[in-house]
């Protein structure tokens, strides 16, 4: 018989098992970034099959970030009554199966509810792979749940070149999508048993709860980030060609002077949160983003633009995980329960970013519209300090 562990004997410490199961959520990370990074690249074949126009495909990609905001909240009730090892071994592989229904998808209608089945799944992984990444954590008794992310981040880009490389040989989005399901959903079910065993707590948990003072922080914090991620994807390289001149090459290297930098700081996110601890992240990095973006609008070179993009992914890169890692820590509420407020939150500035920078750029410019980013970097830095009073008046 297998040796079962759960989170609570795990923190006696750091056994054969709990490595292992550092290990299987690393993988799920992994899988969950790759999966991500697999089918954005993949749109332009899709979009050319389907006959979509720019709207229409707009529209489209509201689908998945719908879809995880519903997932969230019930994969985190759900996680909360019968573990996150059975919703993570579940979810990991079930988003896996849904990439290929995207690919598959016959028209509009079919594509909106695949990636809307695709942001379900997601969300739910999400949610309860972070609860287990909480868990291990606490096991470990140090920071590591930024490496966790820097993880994702690397699954992302072993997605997207992936693509890049299904793309330039010829493979339809079936044929890849349906490889890339088979060699993630595989190592997904072969990881997954690694995890650690947490129970929940039953039926003694909400099915949902009213958030606390100190979540909703958290998840102001996480929608101010995810605000700022979006502004530099979406916009970023728009702002480096229309408004500093720079040629299109050059402009996509200022989100991925961002993506790297987030990678980078992510990895070594967790021996910094050690030592200065997580609200001072950030503090820091809220401070350090704001920065980096006030010189992306100020610089008036190319050059100038990358720096400062690349502070702002530094700035940023761990401030989230850390987020989550205190919201699983708390009392008020389970783990995986306090975890999906949390997410569903921050995850609403995917949502509310777009119409919200897009809007002010139409009435005062692309400049103008970037400001916002700057403010809601100094807004990061301020509520995280925010945290510590709200825990220093408790």
């Amino acid at each position: 018989m297998s040796e079962v562990i759960t989170a609570d004997t795990a923190v006696r410490g750091i056994s054969t098992p709990v490595r292992r199961a550092r290990v299987a959520v690393s993988v799920t990370f992994l899988i969950t970034g790759a999966v991500v990074g697999t089918w954005a690249p993949r749109l332009p074949a899709i979009v050319d099959r389907l006959g979509l126009s720019p709207t229409t495909l707009g529209l489209a990609l509201l689908g998945p970030t719908i879809g995880a905001l519903a997932g969230m909240p019930i994969a985190g009730a759900i996680a909360s009554r019968v573990g996150s090892r059975a919703v993570t071994r579940i979810a990991v592989v079930a988003q896996c199966v849904a990439l290929v229904g995207v690919a598959l998808a016959p028209s509009l209608a079919v594509l909106v509810a695949a990636l809307f089945v695709l942001g379900v799944t997601n969300g739910s992984v999400e949610v309860s792979m972070n609860t287990q990444a909480v868990s291990v954590e606490r096991a470990y008794g140090r920071a590591i749940m930024p490496v966790f992310h820097g993880v994702f981040s690397v699954g992302a880009l072993l997605g997207s070149a992936g693509a890049a490389w299904a793309a330039s040989a010829g493979w339809s989005p079936t044929r890849h999508f349906a490889v890339a399901a088979l060699v993630l959903g595989v190592l997904g079910l072969a990881c997954s048993p690694l995890l650690l065993v947490d129970q929940g707590t039953a039926q003694h948990a909400p099915r949902f709860a009213r958030p606390s003072t100190r979540l909703i922080i958290f998840g102001a914090i996480g929608f101010c980030c995810l605000v700022c991620e979006g502004a530099t994807s979406d916009w970023g390289a728009v702002f480096l060609n229309q408004v500093r001149s720079a040629p299109q090459g050059l402009a996509a290297a200022g989100y991925a002077a961002f993506s790297l930098a987030m990678a980078l700081g992510r990895f070594a996110g967790g021996r910094v949160t050690d030592r200065l601890g997580p609200t001072a992240i950030g503090r820091i990095g809220g401070t350090l983003a704001a920065l980096g973006m006030a010189i992306v609008l100020l610089a008036p070179s190319t050059i100038g633009g990358l720096v400062g993009f690349a502070l702002v992914g530094l700035g940023l890169s761990s401030v989230l995980p850390n987020m989550l890692s205190l919201a699983g820590r708390g009392d008020a509420h389970s783990a995986g329960l306090a975890i999906a407020a949390v997410s569903t939150m921050s995850y609403l500035g995917l949502l509310a970013g777009p119409p919200i920078i897009g809007g002010i750029a139409g009435l005062v410019g692309l400049t103008g519209g970037l400001v916002v980013v700057v403010v809601l970097c100094i807004t990061v830095a301020l509520l995280s300090a925010l945290v510590d009073r709200h825990r220093a008046d408790q």
